[in-house]
């Protein structure tokens, strides 16, 4: 006869579903859908298991720590729904609601050196090196961009949102390396203009032990700051720089300096859009509070940065067509009007890549 539920063991490693079907799950997960070995699911499910885990009762037996990673990775990957993840994996859905933030927030706490910015002034002129190396443009250390992510508050929610509508956006805020990786990542209710971040009031008050104005060639008594790349979404200060607005015909001064500042801004457009071609949950309206959403959100990008140590050169060399990966909007433009002195910065900048 089978063992009533009170003298069931304690046991992390007896699944809900049977062995096999739970490992074709994973191999289809892992593999087919986010290009993860089974060595990088086997180490990542080591370092967060003691997060997750949870004792049976003698009632019921746990959801292993197995089942709650690839669960959650399912639900990053595909964006199902957590009825089908539920009849996929015998496990309910209100369980689903708590396992899946449980697990996002492990993931960004265990991968938190994955994602973070260059903490000297010599790790920012590698930054900066590598960027003029590989995208032939000086004294970048990082570009900008900012994506609304879709939400629908979920039924009952009592969250601030639900309170005055039920479709709204998050702002996914990301300054991307020369190689596709992410440094810095803010998800924000917001409009997502850089000014009203965290990142900008360290950019105003020189946290970041950024390097200070350098020439850019010798002889030149210009100096010239260390600046992140941002499009017209962003507002042009010091430390960021955006392109001239148009109308500016291709064979000016000005035209040039856009096409050479767009070409530099790869890194950040391709970053976007391998994140959301790969965890598809970024192209659906996402159902779930601002706060869980949140979660769900941060855990893709450290995810990324985690998978990004295998990239091939053909992965970096790709380029997304925005329309490709579905609910990937650009923030909207942010129309304040650069300094005097900007203008001229930038101006002097332009002038310098026609010859360089």
């Amino acid at each position: 006869p089978p063992k009533r539920p009170f003298v069931l063991q304690r046991n992390d490693n007896v699944p809900r579903i049977m062995v096999p079907a739970l490992e074709e799950l994973i191999d289809a997960t892992i593999g087919d859908l986010l290009g993860m070995t089974r060595d990088e699911f086997d180490y990542l499910h080591e370092l967060i298991a003691p997060k997750i885990a949870r004792m049976d009762t003698f009632l019921r037996r746990a959801v292993t720590s197995k089942e709650r990673f690839i669960i959650t990775l399912r639900y990053l990957a595909t964006g199902e729904s957590y009825t089908s993840i539920q009849q996929m994996f015998q496990v309910s859905k209100q369980l689903i609601s708590k396992i899946v933030p449980e697990v996002c927030a492990g993931l960004v706490d265990v991968l938190h050196d994955y994602v973070k910015l260059p903490q000297n002034k010599e790790e920012w002129l590698l930054v900066s090196r590598e960027y003029d190396n590989r995208w032939n443009f000086p004294h970048v250390i990082g570009t900008v961009d900012g994506k609304y992510v879709a939400l629908k508050a979920p039924m009952m929610s009592d969250s601030e949102h639900n309170q005055t509508k039920s479709n709204f956006n998050v702002v996914l805020l990301g300054v991307v390396d020369a190689n596709f990786n992410f440094m810095y990542v803010d998800v924000d209710s917001s409009d997502g203009a850089l000014c009203c971040t965290k990142l900008n009031a360290m950019l105003e008050t020189d946290e970041l032990n950024i390097p200070e104005p350098e020439e850019l060639e010798l002889f030149s008594s210009v100096k010239v700051p260390y600046m992140l790349l941002g499009d017209q979404g962003f507002p042009f200060r010091k430390h960021c720089i955006r392109p001239f607005d148009d109308p500016v015909s291709p064979d000016t001064i000005e035209g040039h300096f856009n096409e050479r500042h767009a070409i530099a801004r790869t890194p950040v457009e391709n970053a976007f859009g391998m994140l959301y071609s790969k965890f598809r949950i970024l192209q659906r309206q996402i159902v779930l509070d601002p706060g869980v959403a949140r979660k769900v959100v941060l855990a893709t990008v450290y995810l990324h940065n985690f998978l990004r140590r295998n990239g091939t050169e053909a992965e970096d060399n790709e380029q997304f067509d925005p329309a490709s990966v579905g609910a990937m909007s650009s923030i909207k433009q942010t129309p304040l009007k650069p300094t005097a002195e900007l203008m001229e910065m930038r101006l002097f900048i332009a002038n310098y890549l026609v010859s360089n």
